[in-house]
């Protein structure tokens, strides 16, 4: 269904009918028309729209006389995927950290679902009741040391679950002198590059930073952490006071799935976020 409102003209004057009105887009339908008398387009009036959002015309009769009314459509859908999600392991245990969606799709979130996945991505509800919509954390327990797991999160809105976010493979261990894992904060495209950006975390306890190692692959909507047709490759090793790396060795029309890690003197950290771009023509 598709609602509006639009201010009524008064009588002998067609100039209010080109004013914009709001309206929230529902469904599939098919058809634009609607037709009313002088008194203008009443509030809650309903009609069929062609597309899911953009600007509508839609025709209105004064005093007899045909007249175009033009609105704004906005659309409403699941939510997008988190605008990130990191995965810290610990002793026995996994904490997810997590940001909103930027992109709510014309809905607020109203919860968060937590699973976990096995090796063939099949997906196991760890959240029995959704999580509030203020919640950016959870902590899954009782997992087995030296053991890796696999992570997912999507968020709700009233239209229903929107996309899932995954997380890279992770391992608790009773000892953690290696690096956290890093987050990659963008990628996007800019000057025949695909640009990469990053943040490290040095934590109290663990040796320094000394470095960074970027990995690659082609992205893959069925398997979006693990493409068995474009295995991960390390495409640059990097020192630690770098933040961000231009990758210019890529195709243009092809979308490529980035990670890195953080290395100090205890060995290679745990992998970070992974986030995806496609490769532009310019």
């Amino acid at each position: 269904m598709v609602t509006f409102s639009a201010p009524a003209p008064p009588p002998n004057s067609k100039t209010l009918l080109k004013e914009m009105a709001t309206g929230t887009f529902e469904g599939t339908y098919s058809v634009i028309k609607v037709t009313t008398d002088e008194a203008g387009i009443a509030t809650g009036t309903t009609f069929t729209a062609t597309k899911v959002t953009g600007v509508y015309q839609i025709t209105v009769s004064v005093e007899g006389i045909a007249a175009p009314v033009i609105f704004e459509l906005t659309s409403i859908d699941v939510p997008n995927s988190l605008n990130d999600l990191e995965a810290i392991p610990g002793d026995g245990q996994v904490t997810l950290n997590w940001e909103p969606p930027v992109n709510t799709r014309g809905r607020p979130v109203i919860g968060y679902i937590v699973y976990q996945l096995d090796a063939a991505y099949n997906k196991t509800r760890l959240t029995p009741t959704m999580l509030g919509p203020d919640v950016r954390t959870y902590v899954i327990k009782d997992l087995a040391n030296d053991k890796p797991y696999m992570f997912a999160v999507s968020a709700v809105n009233i239209v229903g679950e929107g996309v899932t976010t995954y997380v890279l493979p992770v391992t608790p261990r009773t000892s953690l002198p290696i690096p956290e894992a890093p987050t990659i904060t963008q990628v996007f495209w800019r000057d025949k590059e695909l640009r990469i950006f990053w943040v490290g975390h040095n934590s109290e306890g663990k040796p320094e930073i000394t470095g960074f190692k970027l990995y690659r692959q082609l992205y893959s909507l069925q398997h979006p952490l693990d493409n068995p047709a474009s295995p991960w490759q390390l495409i640059a090793t990097l020192p630690a006071t770098q933040d961000s790396y231009f990758d210019a060795d890529v195709t243009a029309g092809v979308t490529y799935s980035y990670y890195i890690t953080a290395i100090n003197s205890a060995g290679e950290g745990y992998p970070s976020n992974v986030l995806f771009e496609e490769a532009g023509s310019k």
